[in-house]
């Protein structure tokens, strides 16, 4: 189907900016548009019961935390991680932090945002092993904040999404059981190699060269980008992996590797719900202060985690 009519608009809106491409600007101007945008178009920042920032110990140093409580919760409650989006090289808790309130309330449980370390001051390991340990102190905690340890997940966005895809890996490995995951959109193959990175490399707001500056801006220049523990889409053991709900955009340069994806998670065996937005953008749901459709993501990733199962 053609370009959502909302999504065209947009997607012409931005355009008229005449700003340069994000990949060739500073680092710096990028992150302060992609935060500027998450103020102004990323969707209102709905009240919750309470926000805290607290800060953990990794072994690199503090990893910052902001935890969203929503409104009305019966205890034990749920609980689910969150890791932004932003190639790993933008992007903050303070930028997601609409979305985050919005899945608090959807899902009637409480968000844990990642503060996670971004490239290319810190390139690969340190975001995948500051999620990894993000993970093992909400499971370690899981009782002491009063969260049910058999209903806690991982939701990831974007590069985010591939941080929660191997968090989830890393857990199972470790003997940690998410009761759900949640890729939205998902960045599961830095090596860029599907047919869709040529599809919908321009015109669509997130462009291919843009993933592939990403991607230099975080692998160390020895990295294979089709190893595993970087590219999830490349993992050949997917078994005991939680139940997932992955969704994608029609017109995004990562659609056809989250297809991929899905259709892995469900050869081993996994449940999987795979939801393609038809007519839809990378940006769907950071942007959606401007993109209102009749299905919205928050509310079917809320469904998903209050299903039975969680």
């Amino acid at each position: 189907m053609p370009v959502n009519p909302q999504t065209k608009q947009l997607i012409e809106k931005l355009s008229q900016a005449k700003t340069k491409p994000i990949h060739e600007i500073s680092i710096e101007e990028a992150r302060k548009i992609a935060l500027d945008r998450s103020k102004t178009i990323g969707g209102k920042a709905l009240p919750v019961a309470k926000v805290e920032n607290i800060t953990i110990l990794g072994s690199g140093g503090e990893i910052p935390l902001r935890i969203y409580t929503p409104e009305n919760i019966a205890l034990p409650c749920s609980a689910a991680l969150y890791f932004f989006s932003g190639g790993l090289t933008w992007g903050s808790v303070e930028g997601s932090d609409a979305i985050c309130r919005a899945l608090a309330n959807s899902s009637k449980g409480v968000v844990v945002a990642v503060e996670y370390s971004l490239a290319p001051e810190n390139k690969y390991p340190v975001a995948v092993n500051e999620a990894y340990e993000a993970a093992k102190w909400l499971f370690a905690n899981s009782e002491e904040l009063n969260f049910n340890p058999k209903q806690i997940s991982v939701i990831g966005y974007s590069a985010g999404g591939n941080l929660a895809a191997l968090t989830a890996i890393n857990a199972r490995n470790a003997g940690l059981s998410f009761a759900k995951q949640v890729l939205i959109c998902p960045w599961l193959d830095l090596s860029g190699s599907a047919e869709s990175y040529k599809k919908y490399a321009q015109g669509y707001l997130l462009e291919t060269d843009a993933v592939k500056w990403f991607a230099q801006n975080y692998l160390p220049a020895d990295a294979d980008a089709r190893d595993p523990r970087i590219s999830p889409l490349w993992e050949s053991n997917l078994e005991g992996l939680p139940k997932t709900l992955i969704i994608s955009a029609e017109f995004d340069p990562l659609v056809d590797e989250n297809a991929m994806y899905a259709d892995k998670l469900k050869a081993a065996n996994i449940d999987v719900t795979y939801s393609c937005y038809q007519g839809q953008i990378h940006q769907l749901l950071a942007y959606r202060g401007e993109l209102e459709q009749e299905k919205n993501p928050i509310d079917e990733i809320g469904e998903f985690l209050q299903s039975t199962g969680i």
